[in-house]
């Protein structure tokens, strides 16, 4: 299937919006298109990602998917203009003309192609994302990210004004480990990063361990799993203590959190029990997660399940809950399933063993869907 063209686009937007208060511009050179405002959110339909056999686009489809359906992220996209443009290998022109085909193409699937390009031009002396290869989603999440950044803020680090990326994804964490036996605390490190990585057995057992616990708190528990020496080094003491991370402001929009698993083919009653800790009616409490965030507004912002990227048998499929009609859609490909009910997707996902590699969480005052009927914790 050949990508519509992007003046073809506009023009049948055009037509389509034309009573609109903000009409499209009526010639347009280059895709930093942003498309008019409308009164209200409307309903599209959900599409589909191409996936010709031996082209293994998969693990790029179900990025593609998670950055559309993550409403804080897709929004400031289709609204950003200025880029530094980089040729064939801008990941920023190639996301506006996908999103643009989600909106205005008429095809049920979008081929992925320009992406795919991209990304394989790019790291090309790396040898990663290439053309018809297989490779890994939580990688070309991040190597997404950090192209999309460079065309929005180049030879920049976003300290002062950060960019899209940042302000989406980005979470600033201080690590520091305070001596549990002496107080000593060693010299702060700070890093930035756009994934948390979760051990599933680890925290399946803390679960067990405390099932009264907030799934906030376990998810802190396994974070500070990591232990360091005593920091005071004319008298050390001999016992190791946790290593804490805090969360520093700015907070970001989305957090994403990926799941390691102990095998590529866990049993299914193990992805059962993860989607029970992962229900859409468990909110993540941001107080709960990170200690330095307690006594501030962000404390109790709640972060709202918004969907996962799956993974069986070296493929990749993906699940999400509808920005206006809060209801969930499973993505395979070309393959749309519109699913009313979480048992469903959550019955679908275990029955194919399909095991959630990277889960979306959104904060609740930014969600633009429909929230969960009830917010409950663990």
């Amino acid at each position: 299937m050949v990508t519509i063209p992007l003046t073809t686009l506009l023009a049948r937007g055009k037509e389509r919006r034309r009573e609109q208060e903000s009409p499209l511009q009526p010639e347009l050179e280059c895709v930093c298109w942003t498309p008019p405002k409308l009164a209200a959110p409307v309903a599209l339909p959900d599409k589909g990602l191409d996936n010709p056999l031996g082209q293994n686009n998969c693990f790029v489809n179900v990025v593609l998917q998670a950055l559309w359906h993550l409403s804080s992220f897709a929004t400031e996209l289709n609204s950003s203009e200025t880029h530094e443009h980089s040729g064939d290998s801008c990941v920023f022109c190639a996301l506006k003309v996908i999103f643009t085909n989600y909106m205005y193409g008429d095809t049920p699937s979008i081929p992925p192609s320009v992406l795919r390009d991209c990304l394989s031009r790019c790291y090309e002396r790396e040898g990663r994302f290439q053309l018809g290869a297989f490779d890994d989603a939580a990688e070309a999440f991040e190597a997404v990210l950090n192209e999309l950044h460079r065309c929005l803020y180049k030879g920049g680090d976003c300290a002062t004004t950060p960019c899209l990326v940042h302000r989406c994804f980005s979470s600033t964490l201080m690590q520091q480990t305070v001596c549990i036996t002496c107080a000593a605390q060693s010299a702060p490190l700070l890093f930035d990063s756009f994934t948390y990585y979760i051990p599933v057995l680890s925290l399946l057992k803390d679960h067990c361990q405390e099932p009264a616990c907030t799934l906030g708190t376990l998810l802190a528990r396994v974070l500070e799993d990591e232990q360091g020496p005593c920091a005071n080094e004319a008298n050390p003491c001999k016992d190791l203590s946790p290593v804490k991370k805090f969360l520093l402001d700015p907070v970001p929009q989305v957090f994403v959190f990926s799941l390691t698993w102990p095998s590529y083919s866990p049993p299914p009653q193990l992805i059962k029990a993860v989607f029970e800790l992962l229900h859409p009616d468990t909110a993540i409490r941001l107080g709960d997660m990170f200690d330095n965030v307690n006594g501030t507004p962000a404390a109790d912002e709640l972060l709202l399940y918004k969907g996962s990227i799956c993974f069986y048998g070296n493929h990749y499929a993906c699940h999400f809950r509808s920005t206006t009609t809060g209801k969930w859609t499973v993505f395979d490909d070309e393959v749309v399933k519109q699913v009313d009910v979480w048992s469903e997707v959550h019955r679908l996902c275990v029955a194919g063993r399909y095991h959630p590699s990277m889960v979306f969480y959104q904060r609740a005052s930014l969600d633009s869907g429909q929230a969960p009927a009830t917010v409950s914790m663990l």
